[in-house]
Order: C-alpha cells, then sequence, then structure tokens
C-alpha cells in the first residue's frame, strides 16, 4: 500500500470558482495528502472550464458539478453524494499534508464525534490563524 493511499468511503467536496487563484493548490494539496479521498465533488459556481488531472492520475473518482447557489450551504448541498466520511472545503483552503488522515484517525477514534474540523492558518504564512 503506497503512502498516498485512498480512505475508504471518503468523499470530499470542494467549493468555488473556476477562476480562483487558489484553486489548482487547493486541489494539488489534497491529491498530495497522505491520505486522500475516495471521490471528490468540485462545485464550481461558474460555467468556467477546469482540468482535475491532479486528482484522477492519483486515482481520486472526480465529478464536476455546476451550481448556481448563492450560499456555500446550498453549494455544499449541490455537491452531496453517498459517503461514509464527508470532508467539506473551499477553493482557498489547501490542506496540509496530513490533513485528511490526522481528521479521519481523529474522528473515527470515538463514536461521539459528529463533525472535525482543522486548524486555519493564513494562505501565505501558514502558522498565521
Amino acid at each position: 500500500m503506497s503512502a498516498n493511499t485512498a480512505a475508504g468511503g471518503i468523499l470530499a467536496i470542494v467549493v468555488g470558482r473556476s477562476t480562483s487563484d487558489h484553486l489548482p493548490t487547493t486541489l494539488q494539496a489534497v491529491a498530495s495528502g497522505t491520505r486522500t479521498p475516495d471521490r471528490l465533488n468540485l462545485v464550481l459556481l461558474d460555467d468556467g472550464e477546469f482540468d482535475v488531472s491532479v486528482l484522477t492520475d492519483v486515482g481520486i473518482e472526480t465529478d464536476i458539478i455546476r451550481s448556481d447557489a448563492t450560499a456555500s450551504g446550498a453549494a455544499y448541498e449541490d455537491g452531496m453524494g453517498e459517503s461514509e466520511w464527508t470532508w467539506l472545503l473551499h477553493a482557498d483552503s489547501a490542506p496540509g499534508e496530513r490533513c485528511l488522515a490526522d481528521l479521519h484517525r481523529e474522528g473515527e477514534a470515538s463514536r461521539a464525534i459528529a463533525a472535525l474540523g482543522p486548524k486555519q492558518g493564513g494562505w501565505d504564512d501558514p502558522t498565521e490563524p
């Protein structure tokens, strides 16, 4: 089993615009994680095109969903699907290399945990909140 193996039953949902300067970095970070989602639904809030090969090249099944949602919750709802775990990300929230692995491990450690979230860092300086 490689270090970059898919996590069983995890659906990642990324919401943003195809024109986001941060979206390529966020998807690269998801694809480079020590644990990757099985599937990723990219919810685009515009009609632009976006190359998702960075995800599919590492075996992450990826769907692009077009949404005319005007609120974040509705956009994430448009991306929902069947999964054991759902990981919500925005186009400008590139996760750290171990983010999904750590969240999944902690969540699996207790049946009392219903939701988890990582510590947020600054885009230009991840050590800043």
